[in-house]
C-alpha cells in the first residue's frame, strides 16, 4: 500500500466518526415553566399562565366575597367544556387547561371545586334542576356556579411568517338562577413564526 493511502486512513475515520456522531439525539432536561416554542401553538406554559391570571382576576371580582357573606362558606363551582373555535388546523388538550384551573382555585383556599366533574358535567345537562334538587335534598354537595367558555384560535400566514393569537374566556353561570355572575378573558397570546428558508 503507498504511504500516501496509509496516512490517509486516519483522516477517513475520524470522518466516518464525525458524520456519525451528527446523526444522534440530544435531550436537555428543562424547568418546568421554562418557555420554549418550537412551532408557535398553544404549549403547557400557555396553559399555566393563563389559568393562574385568570383565577387571580376571578378572585379579585366581587362575587367571592359577596357569597361568603351571603352564605358564611366557600362558593362551590365546577370547571365546564372549554371548545376550541378554530379552522381545524391545531387542537389543544382542554383537560390540562381544566386540571390548571382545579389546582389554583384549590390552592387560593377561597373556592372549592366539584369533584369528579366529567360526571357532573352529564348530571348537568339540566343545570338548575340539578342545583335545586341537591340542595333541597340536602344530600350530597352541589356546585353554585358552573365555569366554562371557549378558547379562540386565528392564524395569520403570509409566505414563511405566521401570526397565531389565542385568546380564552371565562364565563362563570350562577346554577340556580342561570344569571351570569362573571367574565373575562386571559391577556391575548401572540406569537410570531417564521419558517426556515431551508424547510
Amino acid at each position: 500500500m503507498k504511504p500516501l493511502a496509509i496516512a490517509l486512513i486516519p483522516a477517513l475515520a475520524l470522518g466516518a466518526l464525525a458524520i456519525t456522531g451528527c446523526g444522534g439525539k440530544t435531550i436537555t432536561r428543562t424547568e418546568a415553566g421554562a418557555a420554549k416554542d418550537l412551532s408557535g401553538k398553544w404549549n403547557d406554559v400557555d396553559t399555566k399562565n393563563t389559568a393562574s391570571e385568570i383565577v387571580q382576576k376571578a378572585l379579585k371580582a366581587p362575587w367571592p366575597d359577596r357569597f361568603q357573606t351571603e352564605h358564611k362558606r366557600n362558593p362551590i363551582i365546577v370547571i365546564g367544556k372549554f371548545p376550541v373555535r378554530t379552522n381545524g388546523e391545531e387542537s389543544i388538550n382542554t383537560s390540562l387547561i381544566t386540571n390548571a384551573l382545579v389546582e389554583e382555585f384549590l390552592n387560593s383556599g377561597k373556592i372549592d371545586v366539584l369533584s369528579d366533574p366529567e360526571e357532573t358535567r352529564k348530571i348537568l345537562e339540566d343545570q338548575a334542576a340539578y342545583a335545586e334538587k341537591s340542595k333541597e335534598l340536602g344530600k350530597e354537595a352541589a356546585a353554585d356556579f358552573i365555569l366554562n367558555g371557549e378558547i379562540g384560535v386565528q392564524n395569520d400566514q403570509e409566505g414563511r411568517e405566521a401570526v397565531k393569537f389565542y385568546v380564552v374566556t371565562f364565563k362563570l353561570t350562577d346554577l340556580q338562577t342561570r344569571k351570569l355572575i362573571w367574565q373575562s378573558s386571559n391577556t391575548p397570546i401572540r406569537k410570531e413564526v417564521e419558517q426556515s428558508r431551508w424547510k
